[in-house]
């Protein structure tokens, strides 16, 4: 009777091996897809980093600001939390204290756990070549007296790029900017009202589109309906 016993034993571990097999791998991947990610960015430019941005790979959206804390100075790195995630690619934007910014692709969150920042030539204001063009579209019901772009981390909006014209409601005006791709945009009506909008990606939204709602609308440039005069140029001088 013993034999018996202990070969019911045996066979119930047998059986139940696999059971507790899966659920211990079960186990792993959880506690893998609820790892804390975390990268070092290293600075070895010659300006400061002022802002830094971490998304997955996938994402389309760079999210909030990281850097909570001092800027990354010249030579030193700092730790940046990314949270629990069940990916381990990361995209890296850096944005440095004259507005330039660098990105990183594809950083490997889980093996290398490293950006290194060293391209300063990224870091310099941009020369006259390397103007942004930016079409503005009016479909508000007032003309567009003044408009201002400046990279988000500056506290000035500058001049205005319109100068003496205007851009009427249903018309376009083109103008050249030389600010970095995340910039904040602000347009003053001829009854002075004015409207901002905050970290728009004027590299993505080469085309802006001024309409009721435009400052909260996920849309920046698809027009409602298309505008009633040709596009006009409107360069700043």
């Amino acid at each position: 009777m013993q034999h018996v016993a202990r070969f019911s034993a045996l066979a119930t571990l047998f059986l139940l091996a696999p059971l507790w097999a899966g659920s211990a791998n079960a186990q792993s991947a959880a506690a893998a897809s609820g790892a804390e990610r975390e990268l070092v960015l290293v600075n070895h430019t010659e300006l400061p980093i002022i802002e830094v941005y971490v998304t997955p790979t996938n994402e389309k959206s760079w999210g909030d600001n990281r850097l909570s804390a001092m800027p990354i100075a010249p030579g030193q790195s700092s730790r940046i939390r990314i949270g629990r995630s069940a990916v381990c690619g990361f995209d890296v934007r850096v944005v440095y204290q004259n507005g330039r910014m660098e990105d990183r692709h594809e950083v490997d969150a889980c093996q290398v756990r490293k950006a290194v920042f060293e391209a300063s030539e990224i870091a310099r204001p941009a020369t006259a070549s390397e103007q942004r063009p930016v079409i503005i579209t009016n479909h508000a019901s007032l003309p567009i007296q003044e408009l201002y772009v400046s990279p988000s981390t500056s506290g000035e909006w500058g001049e205005d790029l319109l100068g003496h014209q205007m851009i009427d409601p249903g018309a376009q005006a083109s103008v050249a900017h030389d600010s970095v791709c995340i910039a904040d945009l602000r347009v003053v009506f001829t009854n002075l009202a004015g409207e901002d909008r905050r970290q728009i990606d004027i590299c993505v939204h080469s085309e802006i589109v001024i309409e009721p709602g435009w400052t909260t609308s996920a849309e920046l440039d698809t027009p409602s309906y298309p505008p009633k005069q040709s596009l006009s140029q409107a360069h700043h001088t």
